[in-house]
């Protein structure tokens, strides 16, 4: 019996394959060796499948439109020929495929969590910036309205989506071209790095925490959200709050700064060791701090 190869289409394989069943033997007819092929490419891509490990790709272009009236969003989750960290970049052709034959198994998601489904995907295509999908948001669910309001509020910046490479090519330099691939879900980033447990993201500067600041104040008070989802963006107000003080204080008092890994400390520890590296700090006033590092502290405290 032949193995379908990689990238072999389903109508190659069964033209290839159903003379060596009848030459084998395997079936009494062209009919019964044309079902035996189909049946066999079918298992041979579902345990592909299987086996086969979903990758993630992530993309942080503009939202491209959003009916608060309907509650239908449409956004980017892939841009064409633009290198992402690692250099892998997608075709305008790697998703014509799995657009044509996969429309209604892919699924719109929250964060890659399988549980956690927003809407329902109506449509799915490309224009020259990118792949893009439309979604009708279940606004009656907790999931879906959460997700609506984070829409509104500006919270949610980011996009992703998950799939299988089928057909690649190594480039030159790092990375890879992705020629075809079979997408298996599209998802709302609105936690920052797919955390599932705090809606946040990336907060690098005074600049942005004010902002971030201005978007959960106005979903607080103005948004339809769930209570847990409430919770988590209370806290994550009080964090940032506290991060702006802090800010403003070691501005004026001026930060001690570790010449080892060069952490802003702020507050001089008694033995005047960085509490980061161990090393010995000098008492000198920093022209910049690290407002990202003083976030993500608070955060794990």
């Amino acid at each position: 019996m032949p193995t379908p190869k990689q990238g072999e289409s389903q109508k190659d394989y069964v033209d290839r394959c159903i003379p060596i069943v009848l030459n084998e033997g395997t079936a009494k007819d062209g009919s019964q060796a044309s079902a035996i092929c189909h049946s066999m490419f079918a298992e041979h891509h579902k345990k592909e499948s299987m086996n086969t490990e979903v990758e993630k790709k992530y993309c942080s272009m503009e939202l491209k439109d959003l009916s608060e009236e309907k509650g239908i969003v449409s956004f980017y989750f892939s841009p064409f020929n633009t290198p992402d960290a690692v250099g892998d970049e997608a075709t305008p052709t790697a998703f014509d495929k799995t657009f044509s034959e996969s429309k209604k198994r892919i699924k719109h998601l929250r964060n890659h969590e399988k549980k956690e489904v927003p809407g329902v995907i109506t449509e799915l295509g490309k224009d020259s910036k990118g792949a893009f999908a439309v979604s009708q948001l279940a606004i009656k669910t907790n999931v879906g309205r959460d997700t609506f309001e984070q829409y509104k509020a500006g919270i949610i910046t980011e996009h992703s989506y998950g799939f299988i490479p089928i057909k690649t090519e190594k480039k030159a330099t790092a990375g890879r071209i992705l020629k075809e691939l079979r997408v298996m879900e599209v998802s709302s980033l609105t936690a920052w790095g797919c955390s599932e447990h705090t809606p946040v993201r990336s907060i690098k500067s005074l600049e942005d925490a004010v902002e971030y600041l201005q978007r959960i104040n106005e979903i607080l008070t103005k948004g339809d959200i769930s209570d847990k989802l409430g919770e988590k963006f209370l806290a994550e107000y009080k964090i940032l709050t506290t991060a702006v003080n802090e800010y403003d204080i070691m501005k004026m008092a001026g930060v001690a700064n570790c010449p080892g890994c060069g952490k802003a400390i702020g507050k001089m520890p008694a033995d005047q060791k960085c509490p980061e590296c161990g090393q010995f700090i000098n008492k000198v006033a920093s022209k910049s701090i690290d407002f990202e590092y003083l976030v993500n502290n608070l955060r794990k405290g």
